[in-house]
């Protein structure tokens, strides 16, 4: 099935600086054209193109309050090796539900139900995350104290031992992969804010490690992002937050200046550009703004053709139902937007920051 598409164009973006050259995960050698392929391959930087896939409404619908299994989320994860995007999400009032989309059927798939999933409201928040090197996708359920994982080769689930059971863990952390530490991050409101800290958990190690601690952040509702071009975590945030900080692959925790909006999930759509190392922002209020970590800048884009924000049904919640990821092989950021009404909709849109 081809793709049709509809490109949108926004004017040059601002960028201070020439990007960090990085080179992009090759794709093996017997991968196969897919349809997301040759569209991101078409486009231009600060172009976006929609990508029609098989079955996204099906995977998505849900027959809790919103109708759909997005509700409070941020992000999911991108498999460069197997070519899927992974998400791990649930409406209220409904079960969590595990979905994949396939680059190289151009298909969404309801996959089985992990065996840890005891019933009951789990959303996405920003609780999705994937060791690319080792294909290990890993996802924290809502307010529980354990993160587990999914081996994508061998379809199978473990966990991990539980957060340090010394702190408070909120119910809606960050959650993020960091390769050059090798371990995932979580940024944790402790005691529910206004101050949190970063946990580490080491694969080798297979224990828990507090980096920071007395760090501003909002009472829940953080995030955390890695940066593959610059190495870098920046997290923080929270419901009614603007406050940022910056883990570095030393190890070193640095307090950055606040965001010029509340940073979180509910409050925006936080993601790493794969080729240029930029954070892509996109706020409630229908902003969009490009963030370099290296200067610890903030640049306003025009948002006239940016296709996430509308239709919506919560129009004080731009990105309500949307969803994104970075898609390191093919150099784009791929969103998801899911409108739930009588006749439920969905899109696939794919935005090229930067050339390779």
């Amino acid at each position: 099935m081809h793709a049709t598409r509809r490109r949108r164009r926004i004017p040059a973006l601002i960028i201070a600086a020439a990007p960090t050259l990085f080179a992009l995960p090759a794709l093996a050698e017997d991968a196969p054209e897919t349809e997301l392929g040759k569209l991101a391959a078409s486009m231009k930087p600060g172009e976006w193109a929609e990508l029609k896939t098989q079955g996204l409404v099906e995977a998505h619908r849900a027959r809790g309050a919103s109708g759909a299994i997005f509700g409070y989320n941020e992000g999911a994860a991108w498999d460069p090796n197997s070519r899927q995007w992974l998400y791990c999400g649930g409406d209220h009032n409904d079960r969590l539900r595990f979905v994949t989309y396939s680059a190289d059927t151009n298909a969404w798939t309801v996959m089985e139900n992990p065996p840890w999933s005891r019933g009951g409201t789990s959303h996405g928040y920003d609780h999705n995350t994937i060791d690319e090197k080792r294909g290990i996708f890993y996802y924290r359920p809502f307010s529980r104290k354990e993160i587990h994982r999914y081996d994508i080769a061998e379809k199978k689930w473990s966990s991990l031992p539980p957060m340090d059971t010394r702190e408070y863990i909120a119910c809606c952390t960050g959650v993020t992969w960091f390769p050059e530490l090798e371990g995932i991050v979580v940024a944790n409101s402790a005691g529910g804010g206004p101050k949190g800290h970063v946990l580490l958990y080491t694969v080798e190690d297979e224990k828990w490690t507090q980096l920071g601690k007395d760090l501003p952040m909002g009472v829940y509702h953080t995030f955390s992002e890695y940066s593959p071009v610059h190495k870098v975590v920046i997290f923080g945030g929270g419901n009614g937050s603007s406050d940022l900080h910056k883990l570095d692959a030393e190890r070193n925790v640095t307090t950055l200046k606040k965001s010029p909006l509340n940073v979180g999930t509910m409050q925006t759509i936080i993601t790493a550009d794969p080729v240029s190392g930029d954070y892509l922002v996109f706020g409630k209020d229908g902003s969009f703004h490009v963030y370099d970590v290296t200067k610890d800048e903030w640049t306003k884009q025009d948002t006239t053709d940016v296709p996430i924000f509308k239709p919506t049904r919560q129009p004080t919640i731009l990105v309500w139902h949307v969803t994104a990821s970075p898609v390191s092989n093919y150099g784009v950021t791929m969103f998801v937007k899911y409108v739930a009404t009588d006749e439920p909709r969905g899109w696939v849109y794919l935005y090229k920051h930067a050339d390779k």
